[in-house]
């Protein structure tokens, strides 16, 4: 899941980018209030996104 301003639609193709972590491509399976939820393309580090997202920790 995300949060986004964006509006994305359901079916629509999106990269997801991560800071040290890369790009990879997802489709987008639902979209409600703000947020969005999909299938990404392949595995990403759950280390990465807690970085991205500013947590210093676990």
């Amino acid at each position: 899941m995300a949060e986004t301003d964006a509006l994305i639609e359901p079916g629509s193709r999106v990269w997801l980018t991560l800071p040290d972590a890369g790009r990879i491509n997802g489709l987008v399976l639902w979209a409600k209030n703000g947020r969005v939820g999909g299938e990404l393309a392949g595995p990403i580090d759950p280390l990465a996104v807690i970085q991205a997202a500013g947590e210093s920790s676990l």
